[in-house]
């Protein structure tokens, strides 16, 4: 039982022995918050400019800035020996070689498009052009190409600035040299492997307190920032404001007296800026940090100014939006050599294999200068026993008198010794060896290589070739930072081009006005440079191959126009297109002539004489008369378009009344149409009214007419009976009769106060209408 408890508790020795080892650090800064974090920044600077120090850049760098300036000679503040500073003009050469052009862009997919590709990434390369001339990106690029050239490498960084193009704001590129920069780890080779950027930005004092009021109080000049940049070169002043320590102190008891420093508008500020790749976690194994980068500012040594996310991405983006764009996963920076050089990111300038041979250049040309000045100022001879007064020697013309002839055979000039012709030609060769070794041909212009004529386009054009050919490494270096700056670009504006802006696009030769809203650029797009676009062309060559092209048929007109920059010459091609009388009969035609007769006049105006002729005799061609009668009364002179736009408002407004018109009219006739069919029925009442009661005043005529029958019947009865039977029958008939009419007079009677006359099985034999 007691080995059992020991072996546990050994083991559990063991285990707390492993959990108490010791975390190593794997990040470059402590975290956010860490009052360690700014003197880490410093910390991690120092080393940068430590190492570039030990290796003799400075030095260098500060060298090659004196012979561009033409500072050849060390010991020489008046510039009295003389330079032929060759350095400088390849230099610009290169420069001007590089930059001719202004880049063209290629946008071509990252990934699947909706739509065609060409109209889906057109507003990506129309915004893009427009950056680049309203940015002025070009003069930027050629700051970046001389810094390069001169130094050996250039560093360029993209952040967005609202304060540019208020109030939309927009992506600013700038150009730093290699004092100001710096990759981490000290030893790193490429950007793609460096875990950090520094960059050291001079600044006002002022701006600096006011972009950062929360440490207002403890940003002082630093002039010993400057000082270890290693910055010596004439313009930069900084550096020799006098002692840091000194002024430090002085600063220091100025607050203990309590006043503020001394300053005025020169004291500065160096700003040190840091880039770096941090991958911290959260909570849940989250990066707190957007794509892992992280960007920190100090100043002074230990004033921390800001410790935040990736600034080059939009926080309010989706995730999926943010990881799809460039600066997500890489910093907004691109450092180029001029001349790529495998064991160190600086690269190799031209300054470095060129300056022996200059200086050497330098030195001949002084030698033959004072070789010449000998020749021009020789010593004249002047024996003691000549009689003449040295005082009386000068150089305004005279009179000598020396003692005798003799001894005047004694004054002459001392002979110099000849210009060595040894001299004239090194001084050749050393320059060749210049063109030669810099790839340089200064002649190439003037139609010359070599002290050889060359007139042909064709061999200017194999001249300028060879020119590009020596720069291919450069210009090679060149577009990869300027594919660089297309993709940080696009990302930027991306990120921050959350309004829609107005650009002018070139479009068919025009330039049009069109809009671009965030939503035309959020797609996956790639940013790439045609191939030696920015490099010089001759317009010579270009030109005679247009014209070989012209000639055998493979270009149209609009091409050789536009290749030779002839200005208008959109109308130059409609009056070509048009003819010899084409512009006449535009004319005629604004007078109104009809097309018709322009068409004749365009078909005979181009035709031989005796071919109109026979034109009119086969009948193809009418006389002008009779085009005239034929189309007489057809074309009338076209109306003033304001008249017949007032007439058509007013047929219009007539047209409207009229209807209107209409449509009260149909109303009232509706109206009356009512009224009418009320007076109608009335009428119809009126008239059975009337029938009725005409039937009862004709039916009491009518039997007044049968009484009058009947007793003319009886009557007649009476006196039949009379005559033909005895009384007794009379009598017998009488009183039929009477009963007869009495019976009828009963009846109409009753109908009389019954109401109106109702027969049954009769109708009225009244018309009405």
């Amino acid at each position: 039982m007691e080995s059992s408890a020991g072996a546990q508790g050994v083991d559990s020795e063991e285990k707390e022995v492993e959990h108490e080892m010791p975390e190593f650090q794997t990040e470059l800064l402590p975290p956010e918050g860490d009052p360690a974090v700014a003197d880490t920044v410093t910390e991690r600077a120092n080393e940068c400019l430590q190492y570039r120090k030990d290796q003799g850049k400075d030095s260098e760098w500060n060298r090659y800035h004196d012979y561009r300036r033409t500072k050849h000679w060390k010991n020489d503040p008046e510039r009295k020996l003389l330079t032929a500073n060759l350095l400088a003009t390849h230099h610009q050469q290169t420069v001007n070689g590089l930059t001719d052009n202004s880049p063209t862009f290629n946008v071509v997919p990252a990934g699947p498009l909706n739509g065609d590709a060409k109209e889906v990434l057109a507003p990506v390369r129309h915004t893009l052009t427009h950056f680049w001339s309203n940015q002025e990106q070009q003069h930027i690029l050629e700051e970046s190409v001389f810094n390069s050239n001169l130094y050996g490498c250039v560093a360029e960084r993209g952040v967005f600035n609202p304060r540019i193009n208020f109030p939309q704001g927009d992506v600013e590129f700038e150009s730093f040299d290699p004092f100001y920069f710096a990759l981490y780890p000290v030893n790193v080779k490429k950007l793609e492997k460096a875990m950090a950027v520094f960059f050291f930005v001079p600044m006002s004092i002022f701006e600096a307190r006011r972009t950062w009021p929360h440490a207002a109080d403890k940003i002082v000049c630093d002039s010993d920032a400057f000082t270890q940049i290693g910055d010596d070169r004439e313009n930069n002043q900084i550096a020799k404001k006098g002692n840091t320590r000194l002024t430090w102190l002085s600063n220091a008891v100025r607050w203990l007296a309590g006043s503020s420093p001394s300053e005025d508008s020169s004291d500065m500020v160096m700003i040190t800026e840091m880039w770096v790749y941090d991958y911290s976690q959260g909570e849940g194994g989250q990066p707190i940090y957007t794509g892992n980068i992280r960007r920190v500012r100090v100043c002074s040594g230990d004033v921390l100014l800001d410790d935040m996310d990736n600034p080059a991405i939009n926080p309010n983006l989706e995730l999926e939006v943010q990881q799809r764009q460039y600066c997500y996963s890489h910093f907004p920076v691109s450092v180029n050599p001029s001349v790529t050089d495998p064991d160190s990111y600086w690269g190799i300038p031209d300054y470095e294999r060129l300056s022996t041979l200059c200086l050497e250049l330098d030195k001949t040309l002084v030698q033959l200068t004072q070789a010449k000045d000998q020749a021009t100022r020789s010593v004249l001879v002047n024996p003691k026993d000549s009689g003449v007064d040295p005082d009386d020697i000068d150089d305004y013309p005279g009179q000598l008198r020396p003692a005798n002839y003799i001894v005047a055979q004694g004054l002459r000039y001392m002979e110099n010794a000849p210009v060595d012709a040894n001299v004239l030609q090194a001084m050749s060769i050393y320059k060749d060896f210049f063109n030669e070794v810099g790839g340089s041909f200064s002649d190439v212009m003037q139609g010359q290589k070599g002290g050889s004529e060359v007139i042909a386009a064709k061999a200017i054009a194999l001249l300028l070739e060879q020119q590009s050919r020596m720069l291919k490494g450069q210009a090679r270096n060149l577009h990869k930072m300027l594919r660089e700056r297309g993709r940080i670009w696009l990302s930027l504006a991306q990120s921050f081009y959350t309004e829609t802006r107005w650009i002018t696009a070139q479009i068919d030769g025009q330039d049009q006005s069109i809009e671009v809203t965030p939503q035309k650029l959020q797609v996956p797009a790639n940013v790439m440079i045609v191939a030696g676009s920015t490099m010089p062309v001759s317009d010579i060559q270009r030109r005679d191959e247009m014209m070989g092209l012209a000639k055998g048929g493979f270009v149209d007109q609009k091409a050789v126009l536009t290749a030779f920059n002839v200005p208008d010459a959109e109308d130059i091609i409609k009056r070509m297109q048009a003819g010899p009388l084409g512009e006449f009969l535009s004319k005629l035609k604004m007078i109104g002539v009809p097309d018709p007769i322009l068409q004749v006049f365009q078909k005979i105006g181009q035709e031989k004489p005796e071919k109109v002729e026979q034109a009119i005799k086969a009948g193809e061609v009418q006389p002008f008369a009779h085009m005239i009668q034929a189309l007489q009364g057809q074309f009338e002179t076209p109306p003033d378009p304001e008249m017949v736009k007032a007439e058509n408002d007013r047929m219009e407004l007539e047209a409207k009344i009229q209807e209107i018109n209409a449509k009260t009219v149909k109303e009232q006739a509706d109206a009356r149409l009512v009224e009418e069919k009320i007076l109608t029925e009335r009428f119809d009442r009126l008239v059975k009214a009337k029938g009725v009661e005409f039937d009862t005043t004709k039916l009491d005529a009518d039997l007044a007419n049968e009484a009058e029958r009947l007793k003319l019947s009886r009557a007649e009865l009476v006196l039949k009976a009379r005559g033909e039977k005895e009384g007794r029958e009379l009598e017998g008939f009488k009183a039929v009769a009477d009963h007869a009419v009495k019976k009828e007079q009963v009846k109409h009677s009753q109908q009389k106060h019954d109401g109106p006359y109702r027969e049954r099985g009769m109708k009225s034999n009244n018309q009405g209408d």
